[in-house]
């Protein structure tokens, strides 16, 4: 069947711990050359923002815009941009979509190929996914997403998110002994005054850049509670916060994060922010400044899930943090597995 046209969209990895460079204009001129000399005279192709962009093939079936695709891929993935002495390489993940109908929504194309782009970067990046308009899973997946992004927003603007706390007690802690910490927990509150717990709202948050928002209100939400409590000799004497990747990764929330630190009467070294092993990993020379700049600001740092990346221990030596909070797939089953045991006790 010939379908008249086929929209696709990608987004673009790096391979390695360095920032999208390939957006700047030598990089980016390069990369544009290299996507036009694959698509036809009247296709249209643009970028939509940040490593995502979008293509509409014109008068192409399906298999021959499958086979654009593939030319695509191919010639990224051949790609490289050099950097401080260094070569890097790129990655695409696309989403293809059949146009059939001239009458079908923009709006509803653009969902579909975008859950296409995201299901190929699921199931190991560098691929290809096809849909239809008609691809109950992805759709209701997408709507299910953009219902929650719906949900956040207005749980902010109805002031709608609470913060709880949990303590941090001694294994050996005496009966009524005070916590020697405590952890803030994230909650929203829905429509009709039930807590929603992050698990559901989080993951939808980071898929689109809502994570940062989120974020910087519970470290300015946190701050503002601690510095103006009425009986701070009965808090614990220290606080987390847990800190997403993105967060870590973004220099404007460094800086929002030593701005809030200069809250009146906050002392700095109360506070322990938390990240996760894979993400300091995953981001280790953004991570090691993050950390770095903030320790000497007088703040703590807790490596989370420790003990569930590779070679956890050397990177030890690159990340000063004062904590470790061992992955819990070792402490739920200590009592029982020696193997378990006996990570814990290294640690």
């Amino acid at each position: 069947m010939l379908q008249k046209e086929a929209y696709f969209q990608w987004g673009g990895e790096i391979s390695g711990l360095v920032p999208k460079i390939y957006h700047e204009a030598e990089d980016t001129l390069e990369l544009a050359v290299l996507l036009a000399n694959e698509t036809g005279e009247h296709d249209i192709l643009g970028r939509l923002g940040g490593d995502e962009f979008g293509l509409v093939v014109k008068d192409r079936t399906q298999e021959q815009a499958l086979q654009v695709a593939r030319q695509l891929l191919k010639g990224i993935q051949a790609f490289r941009f050099y950097w401080e002495d260094k070569i890097f390489s790129l990655g695409m993940s696309i989403g293809l979509v059949s146009i059939s109908d001239a009458g079908q929504s923009v709006t509803n194309l653009l969902r579909l190929a975008d859950a296409a782009c995201y299901r190929a970067k699921e199931e190991g990046r560098n691929r290809i996914i096809v849909t239809s308009q008609f691809d109950g899973e992805i759709l209701q997946r997408r709507r299910g997403e953009i219902d929650w992004i719906n949900s956040i927003e207005s749980a902010f603007d109805q002031n709608r998110f609470v913060l709880y706390q949990q303590p941090i007690v001694r294994v050996e802690a005496d009966p009524g002994e005070k916590p020697m910490g405590m952890e803030i927990l994230l909650r929203m509150i829905d429509p009709d005054g039930n807590l929603v717990t992050p698990d559901k709202f989080l993951p939808p948050a980071e898929r689109y850049n809502l994570i940062s928002v989120i974020n910087r209100w519970v470290v300015r939400s946190t701050f503002l509670w601690l510095a103006n409590h009425p009986e701070r000799s009965t808090l614990p004497a220290l606080t987390t916060i847990n800190l997403s990747g993105a967060s870590v990764a973004d220099p404007l929330f460094l800086d929002f994060v030593l701005e809030q630190l200069q809250t009146p009467n906050l002392p700095p070294n109360s506070i322990c922010l938390e990240i996760t092993e894979t993400v300091a990993i995953t981001n280790l020379s953004k991570a090691r400044r993050f950390i770095t700049e903030l320790h000497d600001a007088g703040c703590l740092f807790a490596l989370d899930d420790f003990g569930s990346g590779m070679s956890s221990y050397s990177y030890l030596k690159d990340l000063p943090v004062d904590f470790l909070k061992i992955d819990g797939q070792f402490v739920q089953d200590m009592d029982k597995d020696p193997i378990s045991l006996a990570m814990i006790k290294s640690i």
